[in-house]
């Protein structure tokens, strides 16, 4: 694949997996409440997402790890997976903050594609990880006193290596995504809004706007 093809390809990884990912999220956190998809669609498909971003190369996976692709990403396998399901329970994570990492990377991935059109490959590369980005470290980690010990990790400053599944369950909503996302739940499905960002919000609408 060229670049084009594995920026197509990962953006439509993107689209099917936060569609799954939305429909299966928890609306309660009562003991008996289920989750939907038990047949690890969303596991195939994480894995072509991390697959993609390998092959979009190491600027590419620090740009969308500064934004929190590997906390939306965070499992790739059934145990893994049942863990989070459990943990987004036990822990009562809401959706907001899954569902502003998935719109942020879906404007990265649109930069990045748009980019690449113009012929700008090789400056997209030479890219300092942050830049036009907001980082994932709004995201305070649950029980801390300072925002500034988000993010704590035992990886070295610049790794590319994804959180492993425990950590996303000292991740919380930050209070400014959770009122724009639930202001564009509340907008109908006939928004200009989401044309410009694939499914994803449309996907939202559908399974919790008002």
């Amino acid at each position: 694949m060229n670049k084009l093809e594995l920026i197509n390809a990962l953006q439509a990884a993107h689209n099917k997996y936060c569609h799954e990912f939305i429909k299966d999220f928890p609306k309660s956190y009562e003991e008996n409440q289920i989750f939907l998809n038990w047949d690890n669609k969303l596991c195939d498909l994480a894995i072509e997402a991390h697959s993609c971003l390998i092959a979009l190369g190491k600027t590419a996976q620090e740009r969308f790890f500064h934004i929190g692709f590997d906390i939306l990403y965070s499992f790739d396998n059934p145990v893994d997976l049942y863990t989070w399901r459990s943990e987004v329970k036990k822990n009562k994570i809401s959706h907001e903050m899954y569902a502003s990492i998935a719109i942020r990377i879906d404007a990265e991935l649109q930069r990045l594609l748009r980019t690449v059109e113009l012929g700008g490959e090789l400056a997209y590369d030479n890219l300092q990880a942050n830049t036009f980005l907001v980082s994932k470290e709004r995201y305070a980690p649950r029980n801390s006193e300072k925002k500034e010990n988000a993010v704590e990790s035992e990886q070295p400053k610049n790794s590319l290596l994804a959180s492993h599944i425990g950590t996303v369950n000292f991740y919380t909503s930050n209070a400014n995504d959770v009122a724009a996302v639930s202001g564009i739940e509340k907008m109908e499905k006939a928004s200009a809004i989401g044309s410009n960002f694939s499914s994803i919000i449309g996907t939202l609408i559908k399974f919790f706007g008002a």
